[in-house]
């Protein structure tokens, strides 16, 4: 006779010619089959029963406070909130950009030398000693 208990089940199986089976659910009840009381568990809950139940011993752990120190608390990490924009978007729709069709390469390299120089003339605005880079 072969037994084996886990929190969940106790299994007997005999292998003589009465062959015998039997299968305990946590609830108390047997089952004939490990299928049945698989089902069984399912449908009654009895597996959220035992995952209820403690898994590991506690003998390892220790049960003082376990937080971290003073000056290394995550409770004081919170970034400044400068960007109130960001939070509460405006509820108006942005415009929508008319991109030029794929095929126009003329109207495309238009587009193309209009953001360079809008982008140029920012970065001048904002750091005035500073030369415009072109990476291409």
């Amino acid at each position: 006779m072969l037994t084996k208990t886990t929190p969940r089940t106790t299994r007997t199986r005999t292998t003589n010619v009465g062959s015998e089976m039997n299968y305990s659910c946590i609830c108390g009840r047997r089952f004939a089959t490990e299928r049945g009381m698989k089902i069984h568990r399912t449908k009654m809950g009895c597996l959220s029963m035992s995952s209820q139940q403690q898994r590991t011993a506690i003998a390892d752990k220790t049960l003082k406070n376990q937080s971290q120190v003073q000056n290394h608390s995550a409770m004081e990490i919170q970034a400044e909130s400068r960007d109130d924009v960001l939070r509460h978007p405006s509820s108006d729709k942005r415009q929508k950009i008319n991109f030029p069709p794929a095929s126009s390469g003329k109207q495309w390299e238009d587009l193309d030398s209009k953001i360079v120089l809008k982008i140029d003339s920012l970065l001048r605005e904002k750091h005035p000693g500073a030369q415009a880079c072109h990476f291409w």
